[in-house]
């Protein structure tokens, strides 16, 4: 191709791969430790990410329970965990903190499933974007045939086609389980 093919195949991978992690903040029915996954503790003198003070386990679809590996932070991580927005309710046992999430009502999954559309268009809109920086950038090429830029911008539409189905299809899954019960 006429353009950065590799960079332009990075952008498009890396919409993909941020999609994804997107997805992940939009909790669903089950419980999942990525949804304790950003959790900062305050800990040995700084901020530290939950998972660095102790491990999250799925105990079944509706609990999680972080084993804390030591005793001391446990203060520190229920505090945590109470101010984190996890939406669920905290419990302290021994040495380990269990988190019960409540099933979503029909209401949280007709507002959940309205995030993850926004956060698709935003996604969409991002490849588009992608694909008009390099059709610009292909229009502004010097010499180069008529044929060339058409073969061009139609496999730079073709990978933006693939991107948008790749996205399209990631949200339908994700809808599926926002809307299973």
């Amino acid at each position: 191709m006429l353009i950065d093919d590799k960079s332009f195949e990075k952008e498009l991978s890396d919409a993909i791969e941020y999609f994804k992690k997107e997805l992940t903040t939009i909790r669903s029915g089950k419980a999942s430790a990525s949804d304790l996954e950003d959790i900062m503790v305050e800990a040995y003198g700084g901020m530290n990410k939950l998972n660095t003070v102790g491990q999250v386990l799925v105990e079944d679809a509706m609990n999680l329970k972080v084993n804390v590996w030591d005793k001391g932070v446990l203060p520190a991580v229920e505090a945590a965990l109470r101010s984190a927005e996890t939406g669920g309710s905290v419990a302290v046992d021994k040495d380990s903190i269990r988190i019960k999430f409540a099933p979503m009502t029909e209401e949280d999954r007709k507002k959940r499933v309205k995030e993850l559309n926004d956060v698709t268009e935003q996604y969409r809109v991002r490849v588009r974007q992608v694909r008009q920086k390099y059709m610009k950038d292909l229009d502004g090429l010097e010499g180069v045939s008529e044929d060339e830029q058409e073969r061009n911008s139609k496999e730079i539409q073709k990978r933006v086609d693939e991107t948008i189905n790749e996205i399209e299809q990631l949200s339908s899954k994700k809808e599926l389980e926002l809307t299973k019960i």
